[in-house]
């Protein structure tokens, strides 16, 4: 609820920067992509100058028609509506807002800024309407007056997003819906003979580990390089996105690239889908029968919801495109359930003189989780291993592998490690083909370990169990036997 202060008990001005304001409508005005950005968090009650929320409302009207928002569009809305007077007139927006007013690089820190200062005056007003009416309300009435205040504070307190407090009881009784209607689908979706897991990973015995992947939750996937993160990120982004949801929306996925640039991501995608080799596409050496199944591959890729997104480098950045690709899904009826962040070392952010790399990635990390949890996504984080899991004779990573800082660990609600033997016995036929993921850390399961097949030429994780080029996948848990087995450095080729 919107408190007016209009009518404010003394003559001072209320906490405000217009200026701030201004600078962010500018900003709107020199890139319109910036709205999209700052519009999840910025309403027209929230500007303290009243031309400048009628601008901004004007905005608004604009970007809903998914039109560009141009100063003759905002002139042009304003006039037809009568409001032009009211946003001040031609001067105001021709020169005083767009001339004389600097556009920002950063206008979600002054959005930060308006809106905190919007809701120290809605707390004022709440304080100095309850001291006013402390002194004329009779006996009988002050009951019905602190009920009034404490209704008034906590509305602010909504609105501040600090939390929101709720009865045990109401808390089961929702979370008792939702899981009986969860239930329900399940159920149905046994009888019809699909998955009952919601975002799978595309690997059964992964997913009988972790039941699939879970919105709100940071699930880091480490490794040394060559182990294939990047291809099992695809791999979890592929597999969830255009599936329906418990709630019949089709779901999405992101990945956003700090690595690869977009044309060699869809490169690899598309090779991965057509099982053709990476080499061969790199040395335009395809038969005829590959160049088929690989423009095959490209359509059929085409038709997946999935934003490739390259040409980030901070956490703002990446802020920023996530919310912007939730709110083009949104508008268009889906859900952007999964985000790949393609790799956690790459991820700038400033750092103080005081502050240590260590540092900088613990606030990276916890970045992510508040993302995570604020955007009821779920973050597959990449991450780089350091060498010493290089030094074990099994070459198995250890939590303490993770690189830079123990607070990746401490965040992620799950943390997977990549093994793949063939990298370090190409030798050994029992590992070829193959790679572990272990389960290392899950917060609200069991641990435990699955293989996949690998196929190196293309970077392609397929389900062991399900695969059968070549043969494999016959019998898994005699290939996890002989898995555990290696090395020993005396087996025979078969």
């Amino acid at each position: 609820m919107a408190l007016d202060d209009t009518n404010a008990p003394n003559d001072r001005v209320p906490p405000c920067d217009v200026k701030a304001e201004c600078c962010i409508l500018a900003s709107i005005l020199e890139d319109d992509a910036i709205f999209v950005e700052v519009s999840t968090d910025l309403r027209e009650e929230h500007f303290y100058s009243p031309q400048n929320a009628v601008i901004y409302a004007a905005m608004s009207e604009i970007a809903a028609k998914a039109e560009r928002i141009t100063l003759p569009a905002i002139r042009d809305i304003l006039f037809d509506t009568g409001r032009l007077e009211k946003a001040g007139g031609d001067k105001y927006l021709d020169y005083e807002l767009f001339i004389s007013t600097p556009a920002v690089l950063d206008p979600y820190r002054e959005v930060e800024r308006v809106v905190e200062l919007y809701r120290l005056r809605q707390m004022q007003y709440a304080a100095k309407k309850f001291l006013s009416q402390s002194y004329i309300t009779p006996m009988e009435d002050i009951p019905g007056l602190v009920t009034q205040f404490e209704k008034d504070m906590s509305d602010w307190t909504k609105d501040v997003g600090g939390g929101e407090a709720v009865d045990l009881r109401d808390a089961i009784l929702d979370y008792a819906k939702e899981y009986q209607k969860q239930l329900e689908l399940n159920k149905r979706l046994e009888t019809e003979g699909k998955s009952t897991t919601e975002m799978p990973t595309g690997i059964k015995r992964l997913d009988d580990i972790l039941g699939g992947l879970h919105r709100g939750n940071v699930t880091v996937v480490a490794g040394r390089p060559g182990m294939g993160k990047s291809a099992f990120g695809m791999k979890l982004a592929q597999s969830v996105a255009g599936k329906l949801n418990y709630e019949g929306k089709l779901m999405a996925s992101a990945f956003v690239s700090l690595e690869m640039p977009r044309k060699e991501l869809v490169m690899r995608l598309a090779c991965e889908s057509a099982r053709v080799s990476i080499s061969k596409y790199r040395k335009t050496n395809f038969d005829q029968q590959e160049v088929g199944r690989f423009f095959v591959a490209l359509n059929d890729l085409s038709k997946l919801p999935i934003q490739i997104i390259d040409r980030v480098a901070s956490m703002q950045d990446i802020r920023s495109t996530i919310r912007r690709a939730k709110l083009r899904y949104d508008r268009d009826g889906m859900e952007l359930a999964v985000v790949v962040i393609d790799y956690l070392q790459l991820i700038a952010a400033k750092q103080g003189k005081s502050q240590t790399r260590e540092n900088v990635v613990q606030e990276i990390s916890r970045g992510l989780k508040l993302m995570a949890q604020a955007e009821n996504v779920c973050i597959v984080l990449l991450a780089q291993l350091n060498r010493d899991c290089e030094q074990a004779k099994d070459k198995r990573p250890q939590l303490h592998n993770l690189r830079e800082s123990g607070s990746i660990e401490q965040d992620a609600d799950e943390v997977l490690f990549l093994l793949r033997k063939e990298y370090y016995w190409p030798d050994e036929d029992d590992v070829k083909g193959m790679c572990e993921i272990i389960v290392s850390k899950q917060r609200n399961g069991p641990t435990g370990s699955a293989l996949a097949a690998f196929r190196a030429f293309c970077t392609r994780f397929d389900d062991l169990e399900t695969d059968q080029e070549d043969g494999e996948g016959s019998d898994y848990f005699e290939s996890l036997d002989k898995w555990n087995d290696i090395p020993r450095g005396s087996r025979k080729k078969r």
